[in-house]
C-alpha cells in the first residue's frame, strides 16, 4: 500500500489513496470518479444489486449495472448502507419501515476498533515543544519544508513505533505504542510549555465488539455507533498494562542525568492496579 504518512523526497505533500491508486489509472475509459455525491441506497432483484440510486449536487440520480457492484463506502458507510437498502436484521430494518430485502443478522455487528490511551511525560532535554510554541520555531519550521522538504512538517504522526506484549505468557504483542517528540492535554489547545513527549497505548488485539444501526431511514442521518470499547475484562487488563508499560519507562542520556533523566509522568489517563 502507499505510504501515507510522509512526502516522499522532494514531495509537498504525502501519499494518499488518490496518489496511489487513482493517479497511474486516471486514463482508463471504464473509469469515472464523481464528487459531491452522496449514495442513498442500492436497487435490488432477485437477490442480487443492479442499481445504485445517488445524490449529486442536490439531483437525484440512478445508477444500473449489468456486472457486479463492489461496495466500498468503509467502516461505517457500508453497513449504513446495506441497512438503508433492506439488507440486514429483519426486525431492525422494519422498524424505521424499510422492507427488508434480505435477512442478514451479522450485518452491523462485529465493529472492532482500536481504542487509543495518551500519556504526556516531562523530560529536562528540549522537544518539539519548544518550537511549536515560539513564532521563531514555527518560522523555521515552515522554511524547512518550503525550502528543503525537511524538518517536523514532514514527519507522519507518529516517528515512532513499538510493540509489546502485555502479559510474558502471550506469543505475539498485543499493545503498540506511538511515540510523539511533543505533549499536550489537548492539541488542538496548543502544547505544554515545558519539554515533553507522549506515548498512546493501543490495544491492537482487543476482543470487544460494537455495532451499527440505523436511527433513521434517511440516508443523510448517521447512523446510530456503538464503539463498546473495553467491554471485556482481557481488554481492561490490556490496557492498563500497557498504561503501566509506558509509565515505567525511563530515559537516560549517555552524556549524565543533566541531558536526560527520569521521565516523569504527566497524565495517566485512569491507569490503575
Amino acid at each position: 500500500m502507499p505510504d501515507t504518512t510522509r512526502p516522499r523526497p522532494g514531495e509537498a505533500a504525502g501519499a494518499s489513496a488518490a496518489h496511489g491508486y487513482l493517479d497511474p489509472i486516471r486514463g482508463r475509459r471504464n473509469l469515472k470518479v464523481v464528487t459531491g455525491a452522496h449514495v442513498l441506497g442500492l436497487e435490488l432483484a432477485e437477490g442480487r444489486a443492479i442499481a445504485m440510486r445517488s445524490r449529486i449536487h442536490g439531483a437525484e440520480h440512478r445508477v444500473s449495472c449489468l456486472g457486479e457492484v463492489l461496495l466500498s463506502a468503509g467502516t461505517i458507510g457500508s453497513p449504513h448502507l446495506l441497512l438503508l437498502s433492506g439488507i440486514g436484521p429483519a426486525d431492525e430494518i422494519a422498524r424505521f419501515g424499510i422492507a427488508p430485502k434480505l435477512d442478514a443478522p451479522r450485518v452491523g455487528k462485529g465493529l472492532q476498533d482500536h481504542l487509543k490511551f495518551h500519556n504526556s511525560y516531562r523530560v529536562r532535554t528540549p522537544t518539539l515543544n519548544q518550537q511549536l510554541n515560539s513564532a521563531r520555531g514555527m518560522i523555521w519550521m515552515g522554511l524547512q519544508f518550503a525550502f528543503a522538504r525537511s524538518g517536523p512538517l514532514t514527519m507522519g504522526a507518529a516517528p515512532v513505533f513499538a510493540f509489546l506484549r502485555s502479559r510474558p505468557e502471550l506469543d505475539r504483542p498485543d499493545i503498540q505504542f506511538h511515540v510523539l517528540p511533543w505533549s499536550s492535554d489537548n492539541p488542538v489547545e496548543g502544547f505544554h510549555r515545558f519539554p515533553g513527549f507522549s506515548i498512546s497505548i493501543c490495544p491492537i488485539r482487543p476482543e470487544s465488539r460494537g455495532v451499527i444501526r440505523l436511527s433513521s431511514p434517511d440516508p443523510l442521518v448517521a447512523p446510530s455507533i456503538l464503539a463498546n470499547y473495553l467491554a471485556t475484562e482481557r481488554d481492561r487488563r490490556t490496557i492498563v498494562a500497557g498504561l503501566h508499560r509506558a509509565g515505567d519507562l525511563r530515559v537516560r542520556s549517555d552524556q549524565g542525568p543533566d541531558r536526560g533523566g527520569a521521565l516523569a509522568r504527566d497524565r495517566a489517563c485512569g491507569a490503575g492496579r
